[in-house]
């Protein structure tokens, strides 16, 4: 299983916000992973680690991919 990055060392490669929902694509350069993290206004939040493969479409759909595995129960947040 993928764990979460690193925050501290970490590059932003691309973000994007609507309707107070801020989606963020990291880079960690010390172990060449890959996050894509979703904030919402209401303070929940959730962090996917992805491949590179997949990160630009998880970047652009991180709820269908949350779903996918099951993070949004365990984040608060409805699907």
């Amino acid at each position: 299983m993928l764990q979460p990055t690193h925050r501290s060392s970490r590059r932003e490669l691309a973000s994007r916000s609507n309707n107070g929902i801020e989606v963020r694509l990291f880079w960690s350069p010390d172990d060449d992973a890959l996050a894509v993290t979703v904030d919402e206004a209401s303070g929940e939040s959730f962090e996917l680690v992805v491949e590179p493969a997949e990160a630009l479409d998880v970047f652009e759909h991180p709820y269908a991919y949350a779903a996918f595995r099951g993070c949004l129960a365990h984040a608060g947040l409805a699907a």
